[in-house]
């Protein structure tokens, strides 16, 4: 694919900081994968056809210094997050956020004063949203309204497991607003606290799927995500995809997240299967649990779930229906109808588990 030279030339200087080292004039052929991470030692390397026809590769290094800058700036940044008394706002603080050197944070609740609120929001430069997955967007909305007189550049990020009802109430609500110090993120984190250890086996489910930006006319987002992005994988090992639009990511997420979450509920509303999940795979039951309302709202909100759900059950009445063989055989036969044996380009941890028990129970 023949992209244009100036946009390439412009993200690789002003969005990964890299000096290229060839004509000016270039036109690029193949893909350029704008994903992370990029090796700091080998940097990488494409095609390109020079103004005179010669065809060679072209080495772009990373400087990164800049990812250093990024992280005593955001030391100094002070992050709100609204709903950090909830269990995944806990794990961003403790967790997350402490880890990419942010020491200023403001917490904000259902209980918090819409005077006290506005204190923080005033002072703060990024603000993240933890609230639970009903009801996400009308925060998100409102958050935007109370930030229409906001003077400096704030940063929203938008972090819900389904991302296109947000994505598009929220755009819909900036563009009304029109704040131009207001830009968001939309980004879903595949990892969480009851899963979150580098050297399990599915380390490699953990990322951020990138689904959109917002960009208001005054907070370009280029050099600030990519930054971060670059942060989470020197950090945690945790790259960013930007693969994925969001009605994308809602579909590829129902048919790995979702289904897994289709055993959740089995569990929910049987408990003699529950006993058995809990005693066959604690770590998942554990979760499940601890997740239930999560878990429940992602099978109502998100839009491809009726068809999934309609796959697993159609599975389990084929099954014997009363024991854990018969649980991960409905899942198997609910995955190989909806994912064809294919690997999921946005997998989790739990999806990957029942994958892993559906093969040992079938051998």
């Amino acid at each position: 694919m023949v992209a244009d030279h100036e946009r390439l030339i412009h993200i690789a200087r002003k969005c990964f900081k890299l000096s290229i080292r060839a004509h000016d004039k270039l036109k690029f052929v193949g893909h350029l994968d704008l994903s992370f991470p990029f090796s700091p030692a080998a940097g990488f390397a494409i095609n390109a056809i020079g103004p005179i026809g010669h065809i060679g590769p072209i080495r772009l290094t990373t400087d990164y210094t800049h990812c250093s800058e990024t992280l005593k700036i955001m030391m100094r940044d002070k992050v709100a997050i609204i709903g950090a008394n909830g269990e995944f706002g806990h794990f961003l603080q403790h967790d997350i956020l402490s880890g990419l050197g942010v020491s200023i944070l403001e917490p904000i609740e259902r209980d918090t004063s819409r005077e006290s609120r506005g204190v923080i929001l005033e002072k703060s430069r990024h603000v993240v949203i933890a609230t639970p997955l009903a009801g996400y967007a009308e925060v998100a909305c409102d958050l935007i309204y109370h930030l229409r007189h906001c003077d400096h550049r704030t940063t929203l990020w938008l972090i819900p497991s389904v991302q296109a009802g947000v994505w598009r109430a929220v755009s819909a609500t900036l563009e009304i607003v029109g704040n131009p110090h207001i830009s968001a993120v939309f980004v879903h984190p595949m990892y969480g606290p009851n899963g979150f250890r580098e050297t399990e086996p599915e380390a490699r489910t953990f990322q951020n799927v990138l689904t959109a930006t917002f960009e208001g006319r005054e907070h370009p987002l280029m050099d600030e995500v990519s930054s971060i992005a670059e942060l989470f994988r020197i950090k945690f090992n945790i790259v960013t995809t930007t693969a994925f639009n969001p009605d994308e990511h809602d579909r590829v997420t129902a048919y790995s997240q979702g289904l897994s979450y289709c055993v959740g509920r089995l569990i929910f509303e049987h408990p003699e299967l529950e006993s058995i999940v809990r005693e066959q795979l604690p770590d998942l039951h554990h979760s499940f649990r601890a997740n239930h309302d999560l878990i429940l709202d992602f099978l109502r909100i998100n839009p491809y779930m009726p068809q999934v759900i309609a796959a697993f059950a159609d599975s389990w009445r084929h099954t014997r229906q009363t024991d854990y063989t018969d649980v991960v055989s409905a899942f198997a036969d609910a995955d190989a109808s909806l994912n064809r044996g294919a690997e999921s380009p946005i997998s989790t941890k739990w999806y990957e588990k029942l994958r892993a028990a559906s093969k040992i129970e079938g051998q």
